[in-house]
Formats: C-alpha cells, structure tokens, sequence
C-alpha cells in the first residue's frame, strides 16, 4: 500500500521482497548489493507493521536522523551478526522503517536522509 523507499543514484544491485509478518500485513525489504559480494551492502525495510528482528541481547541508543526532509528520533542498534554491524529503526507517518548492513555508524545515520519514494 506504499511506494518503495529507494536509495538513488548508486551503482547497486537492488532486490526488492516482500515478507508477510502477521495477517496479510508484511514488510517490503530492499537489498542493495554490490556485484559480486554475496552478502547485501544494505537493508531497507518498510510497512505498516513493526517488523525488525533483533536479536534479544541488543540495545537501542537513541539517534536524531533526517527522514523526508525533516528531523525525527531513531534507533540505533549495534548487531555485529552475519555481516551487519548496525541496523537503524524509526517510524513516519504510521509506518515503521529500518536500515542496516556492512555500511559504518556515521554512513548508516545519513541513509534514511537519502532515501526518495518512487512514482
């Protein structure tokens, strides 16, 4: 029921999923790989219902990120786990978003400012 959210202007691969997370309702998931690497740089979620699996040992450090042109609260969560290091979680407008992949802390907290929704 949304556009996705996508990161422009970048030379990636991109696969886009949908995953249902409970009754019909799911999350659009967005992996944006460079050639030849196996795992994805980069994980893009977004829908209506929460939907970030974290593992139960994680803490949240509360972030200020820019998201649609304007400054919201985040969450950044340190995972180090098959090749993510950090995944980054807020919400707009009803939905729920995260980021995450092998991209460093102060790469990831610009990504959600990079983001554009397609026609």
């Amino acid at each position: 029921g949304q556009a996705p959210y996508i990161l422009a202007g970048q030379n990636y691969k991109i696969k886009h999923q949908w995953i249902e997370v409970r009754e019909g309702k799911g999350a659009l998931f967005s992996m944006y790989s460079v050639l030849g690497e196996q795992n994805p740089l980069l994980i893009v979620t977004q829908g209506p219902v929460p939907h970030t699996n974290l593992p139960s040992n994680s803490s949240t450090e509360p972030v200020e990120l820019e998201f649609e042109g304007k400054k919201t609260t985040g969450g950044l969560i340190k995972i180090e786990l098959a090749g993510v290091k950090y995944m980054l979680d807020w919400q707009d407008n009803g939905y729920y978003y995260s980021c995450g992949g092998q991209v460093e802390k102060d790469e990831l907290l610009k990504i959600p400012g990079k983001l554009t929704q397609a026609e």
